[in-house]
């Protein structure tokens, strides 16, 4: 069985011009995305998650 996690981590440039995150993706949020998420410091960083790619 597999099971699908969905994370809503706030806007980026990347993902308002339609594109998706990748593993390893280094984008961060933008300042839309830091208001959005309550966290002015908060950057989302794709290599922290731990995948089958990177563990």
């Amino acid at each position: 069985m597999t099971q699908l996690i969905l994370v809503r981590h706030g806007q980026t440039k990347k993902n308002i011009s339609g594109k998706l995150h990748r593993t390893g993706d280094s984008e961060i949020l933008n300042e839309e995305g830091r208001k959005q998420t309550g966290d002015e410091i908060l950057i989302f960083d794709s290599r922290l998650c731990k995948t089958k790619d990177n563990e």
